[in-house]
This record gives C-alpha cells, sequence and structure tokens, in this order.
C-alpha cells in the first residue's frame, strides 16, 4: 500500500491541529502514515518546543511520538511515570540524565536513552545550543500533558523563557498518570 501524506487523506475521524500542522487521526485504520518535517502539531511546553508527530489516537494508544527542542539549562523536575516507559534519542546537543537513584548519563547526538515506568528520572539539558531530540512514550498520554500543560507554537523556534508552575505542572502531572517528586536537574 503505498503511504500518503497525512494532508492527503480526507474525510477522517478527528484532526488535531496546531499552528503549523496537523495529525491525522486514523486510529482504526490499517494504513501508513507519513509527515513532513514541517508537519505535526507543535506546543510550547515549559519553555521547550514540542511536535506531536503521533498521538494515541493515532497509535491507538501504543505509543506517542514527539520531536522536541529545548533551551540551556532546560530540564523537567524530577518524576516518574505509573505506567509509561519513555525513550529519547538526541540529534543536537547534550542532555545529562538521571534514572533511579544511581544511573546517570550524558548524553549527545546519537545517544539512545532509556527511562522505564515507576523508576524516577529527570534530565537537563548541559550544551549551550539548544537540544534537539525525539521522545517516544509508550503507551501514549504524554501528548495529553503537553497539550493541557502546553499552548499552540504560534511561530518557529523556542518561546521565551517561562517560570516553572510547579503547582499547575504537578497537578496536571497527576491527571496523566505522573508524580513530580522533586526540582528540575542544574546544568
Amino acid at each position: 500500500m503505498l503511504v500518503q501524506s497525512v494532508e492527503a487523506r480526507q474525510p477522517l475521524e478527528r484532526r488535531l491541529q496546531g499552528a503549523v500542522g496537523t495529525i491525522a487521526v486514523m486510529a482504526d485504520r490499517n494504513e501508513g502514515v507519513h509527515l513532513a518535517s514541517n508537519e505535526g502539531v507543535p506546543y510550547w511546553f515549559l519553555g521547550t518546543r514540542m511536535t506531536v508527530k503521533a498521538d494515541g489516537a493515532l497509535t491507538g494508544g501504543r505509543f506517542s511520538m514527539t520531536e522536541f527542542t529545548a533551551p540551556h539549562g532546560f530540564g523537567p523536575p524530577r518524576h516518574v511515570h505509573a505506567e509509561q516507559d519513555e525513550a529519547f534519542i538526541i540529534v543536537q546537543g547534550r542532555i545529562r540524565v538521571a534514572c533511579g537513584e544511581q544511573d546517570e548519563w550524558d548524553a549527545g547526538p546519537g545517544s539512545f536513552v532509556y527511562l522505564p515506568h515507576k523508576v524516577p528520572h529527570a534530565f537537563v539539558v548541559t550544551s549551550r545550543e539548544p537540544v534537539v531530540g525525539w521522545a517516544l512514550c509508550a503507551p501514549s498520554g504524554f501528548e495529553d500533558l503537553v497539550a493541557e500543560v502546553g499552548e499552540p507554537a504560534t511561530g518557529p523556534g523556542l518561546p521565551a523563557p517561562v517560570e516553572l508552575d510547579v503547582a499547575r505542572v504537578a497537578d496536571a502531572s497527576a491527571r496523566h498518570g505522573s508524580e513530580i517528586l522533586g526540582p528540575p536537574m542544574r546544568p
């Protein structure tokens, strides 16, 4: 079967629309999906740019895929997911990752990081330039947190720096199966 661009498929169950692109949702179809590099649903999320390439509606809840860009010094609060495993591939820049109580890694271009559910973890961007990477979460759900806490990106690049509202992020995280355990790491 020929895989078509998402934009070529009409009509579909629903469409998620962002400032720069769309994801066509076809959870009950046995068809492939292709998104160009400028397609997806972009959000500004906690001072980062998250572009959702595949959400739970598209994958039947099996996983979500997000392209992310984060500035020097960014790091989410230390947290744990009840059900979701997380995996990163770093394309540009560097992060330091803490997983569990003892494991800590430096991850740069080409690095793969796996963070299992029920294991506390955090990371921080250590490179002077922004980090760019891909995050896979299984099962899906992280993209719902991004949509709730973030806002649609209104242009290219990163948003202006923001002050982390820990209480808001903790409340939203709890609704999406995660628990905030501590402050972000320092670069």
